[in-house]
């Protein structure tokens, strides 16, 4: 009987799993686009006849394991990098807001990065 290998995809082919990001196991993270500014203009009854949205933003959260080596410590403001996938691709302009370690008796150290990467920051 032959070994079987993985991983195995049948059908449909589904993009799996998470990007890297240096130093940490990433375990999953979210990415939100959106806009910083929404303005509305309205008739003499007060009913909106036009929308306008500028500054765009996309609200990236990174959640992994802490490898033993290859992990430095991020302070809020710095700038990062991570593939944000469909959402917005390869963001090279994100910029920490917070920094969350978390460590337990009996598991691994895991850490939680939050960011915002702004339309004309680069």
């Amino acid at each position: 009987m032959a070994t079987p290998s993985s991983p195995q995809s049948h059908g449909v082919a589904i993009v799996y799993g998470t990007n890297t990001y240096a130093g940490l196991y990433v375990t999953d993270f979210d990415a939100e686009s959106g806009f910083e500014n929404k303005d509305t203009a309205a008739d003499e009854d007060g009913v909106t006849k036009t929308v306008r949205y500028s500054s765009g933003t996309v609200g990236v959260t990174i959640n992994g394991l802490i490898k033993e080596t290859g992990f430095s410590a991020l302070q809020p403001g710095s700038k990062i990098s991570y593939d944000c996938g469909e959402v917005a691709g390869n963001l090279s302009n994100i910029l920490v807001d917070s920094v969350t370690v978390r460590g337990q008796q009996k598991g691994w150290r895991s850490v939680s990065i939050r960011g915002t990467a702004y339309e004309s920051i680069s």
